[in-house]
C-alpha cells in the first residue's frame, strides 16, 4: 500500500511542478514515467485556442504522442487508467476556457453607466456600443449569430457589423438593421433615433411597419406614441457626446437641465416660470467642462446661475 501511495504522489508533484523530470524519474518505473511523460509533453505542444471541441483536443494530443514514439509500452490497465485521468484533468484544466462553452454565454450581459460615466462595449460579432451616462444595456450571447438582439434603456450609439439581422428593443420601440452606424436616445418616454451611415427601420413593436431613415435622418417617436416627420441631422454631429459635446436640437430647457445632470453628476435647481423652462432650445454644450456650460446657458438664454459652496448644486434664475 505505501509503495502506490508513493507512485500517485512524484506524479501530481510533477504536474504541480513541485518536483522537476528527473526527481519524478527517479520515483517511477520506466514504462509509467514514459507514458506520462508523453502526456505531459503533448499538452505543452496542444494549440488550445485553435481547438474547437473536447474531441479535436484529445485527437490532437494523441497526434503529438504519436509522432515521438511508435513503439507500444505496456502498463497496467489500472495505472493507465489513472494517468490518463490526471492528464485529462491537466488539459481541461489548462483548456477549459477556450474548449467548453461557458456558462456565462447562456446568461444575460447586463451593462450600466451611472451619472458622468460612459463606455464601450463589444458585442459578440465585435460590434460596439459606446453606453452614455445613465444607460443601461443588455444582450444574450445564446444564439447570438442567429438572433442579435440588445435590450436599451437611455442612449447609446451603435456600430454594427453585418450579418444577421441587428435589433435594439427599447420600451418605447424597435431599431432594426443590417449593418450600419447610428444613435439611440430614450429619454422621458421620448425615442430619437438619428443614422450615421446604411439604413435604419424604426417600428414601435417589430410587427409594425417600419420607418426606414438613411444616412443624415433623423426621426422621433413620441411620447404619446406619433412618430415624427424626418428630420435632417447633421452626420459629422450624430453621437458627438461621444466627443464631449451634447448637441441640442428644439429640446426643452427643463431637458436640457436633465442631461447636464446626467453628465456632471449635479443637481440643477431653478425659480424660471414654465413657460421658460419648456422653451426649446438649439445649441451645442461641452460635457467634460462645466464652467463653459453653465456660461453656454446663460448666454443662450439670458440667464445666471449660483453655484452652491460645495460645487454639487446649480441655480440658475433671471438676472
Amino acid at each position: 500500500m505505501e509503495e502506490k501511495k508513493h507512485h500517485i504522489n512524484w506524479e501530481q508533484q510533477w504536474l504541480e511542478g513541485k518536483i522537476g523530470r528527473e526527481e519524478a524519474a527517479k520515483n517511477a518505473d520506466m514504462d509509467s514515467f514514459d507514458a506520462f511523460e508523453k502526456f505531459v509533453e503533448g499538452v505543452k505542444h496542444l494549440d488550445v485556442l485553435r481547438v474547437s471541441s473536447k474531441e479535436n483536443a484529445w485527437q490532437r494530443l494523441e497526434q503529438k504522442i504519436s509522432e515521438k514514439d511508435h513503439s507500444p509500452k505496456v502498463i497496467s490497465i489500472s495505472r493507465r487508467n489513472w494517468v490518463i485521468g490526471v492528464a485529462a484533468s491537466f488539459i481541461l484544466a489548462l483548456g477549459a476556457f477556450f474548449l467548453l462553452p461557458s456558462a456565462n454565454e447562456n446568461k444575460e450581459s447586463n451593462y450600466v453607466t451611472n451619472l458622468a460615466e460612459s463606455r464601450m462595449i463589444y458585442l459578440p460579432d465585435s460590434s460596439s456600443v459606446h453606453l452614455n451616462a445613465v444607460s443601461t444595456v443588455s444582450f444574450s450571447k445564446n444564439n447570438w449569430k442567429e438572433e442579435r438582439v440588445v435590450l436599451l434603456e437611455g442612449e447609446a450609439f451603435f456600430e454594427v457589423k453585418r450579418g444577421s439581422k441587428f435589433s435594439v428593443v427599447t420600451p418605447k420601440g424597435t431599431v432594426s438593421v443590417l449593418g450600419t452606424s447610428f444613435n439611440v436616445r430614450l429619454r422621458n418616454g421620448e425615442l430619437t433615433v438619428a443614422c450615421k451611415t446604411g439604413k435604419v427601420g424604426v417600428s414601435k413593436t417589430e410587427s409594425e411597419e417600419m420607418i426606414t431613415i438613411t444616412p443624415g435622418e433623423m426621426v422621433v417617436l413620441s411620447e404619446d406614441g406619433t412618430f415624427s416627420e424626418k428630420l435632417e441631422v447633421n452626420t459629422k454631429r450624430v453621437a458627438s457626446w461621444i466627443n464631449k459635446e451634447f448637441d441640442f436640437e428644439s429640446m426643452s430647457m427643463k431637458d436640457v437641465f436633465k442631461e447636464l445632470e446626467r453628465q456632471y453628476d449635479i443637481k440643477i435647481e431653478s425659480n424660471l416660470d414654465n413657460t421658460t423652462l419648456d422653451d426649446p432650445m438649439t445649441g451645442t454644450i461641452p460635457t467634460n467642462n462645466l464652467d463653459q456650460a453653465v456660461q453656454t446657458l446663460e448666454f443662450m438664454k439670458g440667464i445666471e446661475a449660483e453655484v452652491s459652496s460645495d460645487g454639487q448644486t446649480i441655480t440658475f434664475k433671471r438676472k
